[in-house]
């Protein structure tokens, strides 16, 4: 390729990444200011129940789309951009993301009605937030799989512009739900529900643009590629899930509904991060998952851009916590030292997790399960040294959580360099 080529393709990647991130920051920022908001503005009792209700809502967004998403990305990033292949494994991840979910949903409603009914919440309340919830997995299930062909297809800004609109919008509902007297957790949760829906229709009317998605052709090889790539993961899905709840579950046997929301809102600072992991889905796993030489260097590249941001945020933790403790209101100013707990606890996840989706996402996820033994390890070392009675003894919990994804990641890295991952695949340049 000609020098000159090459640069004005790299000055292109770039302006592509520029206008991506400042929507990105744009993006997650009014995402952050309405979650500090809402911090701000709601009652402990009432953020107590909204935590949960948001934690439920990730756990079933990670077990109905994590192993799925990495086996689709797989089958896109090595058939890209044959269109006709991409719709065809669309449509076997949606099929695969629909049986995980017929058998996750009913098991998840339980554990979630006890949760909440032990931080206060009435029966009302909790019937509401469960259909909410369900009429929010509806909408995830329209959008956020399919929106990764707009991210192999270079739509990613497109993207982020909708996705901006609409913190904007969701902004402007919790800011007039305030001011009307009647922000609580059912209305914030409301209102999240509502915006996801409004997504549903322009990225499906953008991936039909880029795939034939209604004329794909069923691929039984492809499901059942998502499905062995799913079947290794979610073990380790659930897992996941099971650490995430274990902190609430811990407060809600033993502590008090205040410490579900002292630490729900210390946790919002890791929304800090979002911008980073944006760019991450939208343009690390695509680049990643493709690359076909200087794959490690390429590895390396990415877990730096994951790793900076995170560092910045634990040394500003330490530096200025005031600032932070500000953000999300009066009633947590006293929780300096937990702050820079939870700043570490996000900051080494963070990055354990990015470093562990981008090797997902090619398939390297042999030694994912490698996790519930370490984690379990460190649950009875935390769960006999800690004191669960005080909000530092969760903090420090989830900070251990972390040995977990990198002992996993540490695996998967030394495995895929004996089989020679690592190598290119290119054939040599010809020599004169």
């Amino acid at each position: 390729m000609h020098p000159l080529t090459q640069y004005l393709m790299y000055l292109k990647k770039l302006q592509q990444w520029g206008t991506f991130l400042s929507g990105s920051v744009l993006s997650q920022g009014l995402a952050a200011l309405t979650g500090l908001l809402i911090v701000r503005w709601m009652t402990l009792e009432d953020y107590a129940v909204y935590t949960i209700a948001t934690v439920v809502l990730g756990t079933i967004t990670l077990l109905t789309k994590g192993g799925t998403h990495l086996g689709f990305a797989a089958i896109v990033g090595r058939t890209w951009p044959d269109r006709m292949q991409a719709a065809s494994a669309l449509d076997a991840a949606l099929r695969q993301r629909r049986l995980i979910s017929a058998v996750i949903l009913p098991v998840i409603a339980p554990i979630s009605v006890w949760l909440l009914v032990r931080n206060g919440a009435q029966v009302f309340v909790v019937a509401t937030l469960l259909c909410l919830l369900l009429i929010y997995w509806f909408a995830d299930m329209r959008t956020r799989l399919v929106d990764q062909i707009l991210f192999f297809a270079g739509r990613a800004s497109r993207t982020q512009a909708l996705d901006t609109i609409l913190a904007a919008i969701r902004l402007a509902l919790v800011s007039g739900l305030h001011h009307l007297g009647m922000l609580g957790a059912t209305a914030a949760v409301a209102a999240a529900t509502s915006i996801a829906l409004m997504r549903v229709p322009f990225i499906e009317r953008w991936t039909l643009r880029e795939t034939p998605f209604k004329r794909a052709i069923k691929n039984d090889a492809y499901f059942s590629e998502i499905r062995r790539v799913a079947v290794r993961q979610f073990p380790l899905e659930v897992f996941s899930s099971l650490q995430g709840q274990l902190i609430f579950l811990i407060i809600a046997w033993v502590g008090l509904p205040s410490q579900t929301a002292e630490f729900g809102a210390l946790s919002r600072i890791a929304q800090l991060l979002l911008p980073v992991q944006a760019f991450i889905q939208a343009f690390a796993i695509p680049s990643f998952s493709r690359a076909k030489v200087h794959v490690g260097r390429r590895l390396c590249q990415w877990v730096a851009v994951a790793l900076l941001p995170s560092a910045a945020l634990l040394i500003s933790s330490l530096i200025v916590p005031n600032a932070f403790l500000w953000l999300i209101g009066p009633q947590y100013s006293a929780l300096k030292s937990e702050l820079a707990i939870c700043a570490l606890g996000v900051a080494a996840n963070g990055v354990g997790s990015i470093a562990l989706q981008l090797i997902g996402h090619r398939g390297w996820n042999f030694w994912a399960w490698l996790q519930i033994p370490v984690t379990l390890i460190w649950c009875l070392v935390g769960l006999t040294t800690l004191d669960f009675r005080t909000i530092t003894g969760v903090l420090w919990l989830q900070v251990g959580f972390a040995v977990g994804p990198l002992s996993a990641l540490a695996g998967d890295i030394l495995a895929a360099y004996a089989r020679g991952e690592f190598r290119s695949t290119q054939p040599p340049l010809p020599t004169e």
